[in-house]
This record gives C-alpha cells, structure tokens and sequence, in this order.
C-alpha cells in the first residue's frame, strides 16, 4: 500500500522532491483550484503553480512567507 504522498503523486503528477518538500512543510491537500495549503492556510499552492515552479523557487517564496506570518505574530 502506498502512502499518502505517493498518492497525490500519481493524482497530480509532481516530481518526488517537490512531494519530499510538501511533506516536509506539512501542506494539505486542497480540492481544485488550490491543491495544497501550508502554515494554517496561509501559504496556498495551486496544481499548476507546482507543476510549473521550480523547487528552489517555492522553497524560497515558502521562507519569505513564514518570516512575514512570524513578524505579524
């Protein structure tokens, strides 16, 4: 039986690092148009917007959004 993760892989055809990387940042998967949802719905990735960023990008805009959602407490 395969785990959660492996499953959205096959729903939505992510590469492995990116899936790795959701895990990682605890996202939740969202019905269309928003597929995942991070730090308490505060950070949204779209099926698209995964598939087309890079991963460095997304790690990248994720800590941006972190640091902004510390600094408003």
């Amino acid at each position: 039986m395969e785990n959660g993760m492996e499953q959205l892989k096959n729903r939505y055809n992510l590469d492995k690092e990116k899936l790795e990387w959701l895990k990682e940042i605890g996202a939740k998967e969202y019905k269309e148009p928003m597929v995942y949802s991070a730090g308490y719905g505060k950070y949204l990735l779209s099926e698209r917007y995964l598939k087309e960023t890079p991963l460095s990008t997304l790690k990248k805009q994720y800590k941006k959004a972190v640091r902004m959602v510390k600094q408003k407490g």
